[in-house]
């Protein structure tokens, strides 16, 4: 019979060795298994902005509005019609230009009080003008926009004024940080010889993920501010099977941001040569978590295909990490970890909304029902947020080695390996930063 040594037979094995008890069963290789490291998608994104020493823990910015925009909201004072101008009040004329006055408005002083009344006194042929003191604003109404041209009389006079404001906007800088701690015998007695080296580096990695975090989820907050819903639901709570993200949110979506004036991200990608490329217009990035791409990958237009993936342009165009393709004007990233907002949705009982959740992504609700999970798609235009640390620090890793100490460890047995970094975000186009909720597809 030969000598087997099955399972090395020590200190105990399933099956004993015939040969001996072994001393040494197993070899430790020294090339452990990493796990990946995480994408850092957001972190790159943004301006970047810095607090000086000896000014609090707070940075504030000037945002001046300019005179064309509806938020530049002042006295205006004296129309061209010589009369005194009232914030919230529009006013209605005629195709001469001359102040239409009726009714409660006899005096001339009161003007309408709604935008509908003064459209309707004005009629096809006049204009209107708002008193908010802003001419025009943002309105593309040309009623509006043909009654606010400051036409002057001969005499001039202290006519058509107009002003400008501008906002405050500040961002909080905070601390942050985490520690880990061991003892001198786990560093003495471990068979790894760079264990404390390994410490350090973990707690770093730990940290560019955790700030990456923070980022991510700040802008998925901010964006519920700008959070519209797909299919038809207007809140949370009504996110059902049939709510599932379609082209007409997209459109609807663009829309909302070209309003908005968010600048498109990317350059036109024109069609290579090789087979089968296609052209990429100018376009935004939108950030999906990985549940969305079945429902990217079948969604239609007019009963077409409305999906290009990256591989039909990526070979004639510069393309983001983790790019997956293209629907209109939207370019879609993938985000690792994408948080989603789990069980927020309708209740699955609503039968009416019901007839695909067998392929609908469920969790059980805070209330313990079964509900749909909602999935955020976010819209980030460039320039629209900046990142604020503080000056002269950065992520820094604090060994505290074993030492005694009277108080806390009289033996020296115990140290520490730490980290502590400041963040701030400051939304400088928070209507730039815009979500659409949405149900998701399984397969």
């Amino acid at each position: 019979m030969p000598q087997l040594f099955n399972e090395g037979g020590y200190p105990v094995a399933q099956t004993n060795s015939s040969i001996g008890q072994q001393i040494n069963d197993k070899h430790y290789s020294k090339a452990a298994v990493i796990e990946a490291k995480r994408v850092k998608t957001f972190s790159q994104m943004g301006d970047k902005l810095t607090q000086p020493k000896h000014f609090g823990d707070k940075i504030v910015k000037y945002h001046e509005i300019p005179i064309l925009d509806d938020r530049n909201v002042n006295d205006q004072g004296i129309d061209a019609n010589g009369v005194k101008m009232i914030i919230g009040v529009w006013y209605a004329f005629d195709a001469a230009g001359t102040r239409i006055v009726t009714g409660a408005d006899a005096d001339g002083s009161q003007g309408f009080s709604t935008k509908q009344l003064a459209w309707a006194a004005a009629g096809a042929t006049g204009s209107i003008k708002s008193g908010n003191g802003n001419l025009f604003g943002s309105s593309k109404d040309m009623l509006v926009q043909n009654g606010s041209f400051p036409a002057l009389t001969e005499e001039g006079g202290m006519v058509n004024r107009v002003g400008m404001k501008r906002l405050l906007i500040e961002a909080n800088v905070t601390e942050y940080g985490f520690y880990m701690s061991f003892t001198k015998k786990s560093l003495d007695m471990d068979t790894e010889t760079g264990l404390l080296a390994r410490y350090s580096r973990e707690v770093g990695v730990a940290q560019g993920d955790i700030r990456e975090a923070q980022i991510r989820n700040s802008l998925i907050g901010k964006s519920e501010t700008n959070r519209v819903f797909a299919g038809d639901a207007t809140a949370m709570d009504e996110v059902g099977s049939d709510d599932i993200l379609g082209f007409s949110d997209l459109r609807m979506m663009d829309k909302a941001l070209k309003d908005a004036r968010c600048p498109r991200s990317t350059k036109l990608i024109d069609g290579s040569t090789k087979y089968g490329t296609t052209t990429v217009g100018k376009a935004r990035y939108a950030y999906v978590g990985q549940e969305a791409l079945p429902t990217l990958e079948d969604m239609q237009h007019n009963s077409k295909d409305v999906w290009s993936p990256v591989e039909d342009y990526a070979s004639a165009g510069t393309i983001a990490m983790d790019e997956i393709g293209r629907i209109g004007p939207f370019r879609f990233i993938e985000v690792e970890d994408m948080p989603n907002y789990s069980g927020q949705g309708a209740d699955t009982t609503d039968t009416t909304d019901d007839a695909d959740l067998a392929n609908r992504y469920t969790s059980v609700g805070a209330d313990g029902v079964v509900r749909y999970d909602v999935f955020p798609v976010l819209f980030v235009g460039s320039g629209s947020f900046a990142t604020v640390g503080f000056e002269g620090d950065v992520a820094r890793v604090v060994t505290v080695l074993p030492k005694a100490d009277a108080h806390n460890d009289v033996y020296g047995k115990k140290g520490a390996v730490s980290i502590s970094w400041y963040y701030g975000i400051m939304f400088l186009q928070p209507t730039w930063i815009r979500q659409i909720s949405c149900s998701m597809a399984i397969a």
